[in-house]
């Protein structure tokens, strides 16, 4: 990233305008209750396979959203216990850079997590401005608020099981208007975002981010940045896809979010 796109997404920051975008890997420096790492989708999919196919060994490669249908049809009590165990966040042992990430005055965040990340960050750090966790499945559009929206577009753990997870719940909701995803195009062709994703199953969500033109208008470039920050070595073909735009992808590792460096995950601490 050189030098002035760096200072011009700098003082987009620190006037309001960027949105803050988050998968599995912004959690990963957190605990669980159980005093596991928060997981990453490959993670979550073998555990929810342990209650899917009981006794059978895990079949690497399998799809979290698949298992996770298999397991909500066989056991829904077990399921629910099982997420709570593993995204409900540890308050007491927070790294102090999650305190940095949501002390910055973001527009807005949106996350495709469930976790409960942000709310534990607004009671351990006593944050300034409050975060106020939001679910996409529920409620009203946001109104002009001083607070930061913590939106959940897939839903929260409250929210279980109706929840936007597998397959079928994804095409469920794409097959009618939804006030929620189409709220999130307007704000990310609008405004500038940094995205922070964990793992290659979110690779369509990634470019959608970073891209969202209108079908009749397929050569416009985007007029603000974009970061997008993967948690693994992004493809070529990503790459390709978002050269032509004001995109710049990169890699980074937990201790980026750890220790509150904004800059780092996109290599440019």
């Amino acid at each position: 990233m050189d030098t002035t796109s760096r200072q011009r997404l700098a003082s987009q920051v620190s006037q309001g305008r960027v949105i803050l975008f988050t998968g599995a890997g912004f959690s990963r420096a957190a605990t669980s209750r159980a005093g596991e790492p928060l997981p990453l989708g490959s993670e979550l999919a073998e555990k929810v396979w342990a209650i899917a196919f009981p006794g059978q060994p895990f079949e690497r490669g399998s799809g979290l959203g698949e298992v996770f249908e298999v397991a909500l049809r066989r056991n829904r009590i077990q399921l629910k216990e099982m997420l709570e165990r593993c995204l409900r966040t540890d308050r007491k042992n927070l790294p102090d850079g999650y305190r940095v990430w949501f002390a910055m005055p973001w527009l807005r965040s949106y996350t495709l997590n469930m976790d409960d990340l942000a709310e534990a960050c607004q009671v351990k750090f006593n944050l300034s401005r409050r975060v106020v966790p939001v679910s996409g499945l529920r409620g009203d559009l946001p109104t002009s608020t001083a607070d930061l929206l913590s939106i959940h577009l897939n839903g929260r753990l409250s929210d279980f099981p109706e929840v936007t997870f597998s397959p079928r719940q994804y095409g469920e909701r794409v097959a009618f208007p939804d006030p929620w995803y189409e709220f999130l195009v307007s704000d990310l062709v609008n405004h500038p975002i940094i995205h922070i994703r964990g793992n290659r199953s979110q690779r369509a969500v990634t470019l959608a981010a970073c891209g969202r033109s209108p079908r009749a208008d397929q050569k416009r470039v985007r007029t603000t940045p974009t970061l997008i920050s993967c948690h693994s070595k992004p493809f070529a073909s990503e790459r390709g896809i978002t050269s032509r735009l004001q995109c710049r992808m990169g890699s980074h590792d937990s201790g980026a979010v750890r220790d509150g460096h904004p800059g780092g995950p996109c290599g440019s601490r």
